[in-house]
Parts: C-alpha cells; sequence; structure tokens
C-alpha cells in the first residue's frame, strides 16, 4: 500500500485547482461590468424620459398661460424647427439651441442632474431632444403624417385646423455616453398631441 501523493498526482490536484478559480474570476469580472452597463442604461433611460417629460411640461403649461394673449398657443415654447437638435435648459425648464457644451449632464453639489445652464461635475451622459410636427393629413384626427419625414408638409407654427395643420409633435429625447471604448444611446419617443 502507498502512502502520500505521487507529483503527478499534486499536479492534476492543482490543475483542476486553478482551473476552478480562473472560471470563478472571470464570471465575477463579467457579473461587474454587466452590472456597471446595466447601471449606465438605466440612468440613460430616466434621463431621456426625464427630456419627454420635460417638453411634455411646456406643452401642458401652455394652457395656463396669462400671456401672449390667452391662452397661449397649444405648442409654444415647442414650436422650434422641424428635426432641429435642441437642449434642454432644465434650469429655465426650456429648449434651447444645441452647442457642443450644453448637452452634458451635470450632477450638482446637492446630488441632482441638471443640463444646459447648470453647473456642477460632468457626467458621462449627453441629451439632446428633437421635435418633428404631427401633421392632419386627412382631416381625421385618427390619421396623421409625421411631417415632411411622410412626405406631408406642416408647419410648428400653422394656426390652422384643418388638412395639414399641426395636432401634435413627435418628440424623439436622445442620451448618447461612452462606455468601454463603445458609443452607447438610448432613445425614448413620445407623441404629444393638442388637446
Amino acid at each position: 500500500m502507498q502512502k502520500g501523493n505521487t507529483v503527478l498526482e499534486m499536479m492534476v490536484a492543482l490543475t483542476v485547482l486553478t482551473t476552478g478559480l480562473i472560471a470563478v474570476i472571470g464570471l465575477s469580472f463579467g457579473n461587474v461590468l454587466q452590472t456597471r452597463t446595466s447601471l449606465n442604461e438605466v440612468q440613460a433611460s430616466n434621463f431621456a424620459r426625464e427630456g419627454v417629460e420635460i417638453v411634455r411640461n411646456i406643452r401642458d403649461s401652455n394652457k395656463y398661460k396669462k400671456t401672449p394673449p390667452p391662452p397661449a398657443r397649444w405648442n409654444a415654447g415647442v414650436n422650434t424647427a422641424e428635426g432641429v437638435e435642441q437642449s434642454i435648459d432644465t434650469v429655465s425648464r426650456s429648449l434651447v439651441p444645441t452647442s457642443s457644451t450644453n448637452t452634458t449632464i451635470y450632477q450638482g453639489s446637492d446630488t441632482l442632474y441638471a443640463q444646459a445652464s447648470a453647473s456642477g461635475t460632468n457626467t458621462k451622459f449627453q441629451r439632446t431632444v428633437t421635435l418633428y410636427p404631427i401633421c392632419c393629413s386627412t382631416g381625421s384626427p385618427q390619421t396623421d403624417d409625421f411631417g415632411s419625414a411622410s412626405g406631408s408638409s406642416c408647419d410648428f407654427n400653422s394656426t390652422d385646423t384643418g388638412i395639414g395643420s399641426t395636432i401634435g409633435i413627435q418628440v424623439l429625447s436622445t442620451v448618447t455616453w461612452q462606455e468601454e471604448s463603445r458609443a452607447r444611446q438610448i432613445v425614448v419617443e413620445d407623441r404629444l398631441y393638442n388637446w
């Protein structure tokens, strides 16, 4: 009967143990990267949704404005040039022309996030909002076209109520960021109508 282990048995045992440890470390590392990616996607989704909600808030507040002559146009403040990217000034809650510096989302000392006229620590996220008019194509509110993208034409500032009039706004809120040297993007779309 043989007592003790041979060198060969020790080598096999170390190989099995090392292989198992490498697999566990690899899975842990992959899990950490996936968790970070998921957190960034959730944060970007929330920033994109906030962009749509700010445009909705601008549209909704027009109903209660006293000037210019009451009531204010339903799309005042969001009737910008079709298809032009805008930034959001989160302090004044308004749309502003996009520049290379005002698309960045900042985290303030109070841990709240802001954009455009805000200050604080830069985050990796940038947000733009693009608006398109929704046109009444048949005189029926159930049928609509999206501006010149569908071949029809209507104007954000149109006061007409018939065919070709603006009955709503298509809002695209886009958040971009860099992650592990890859460009990432999340787009949230909504349609806001004149109610």
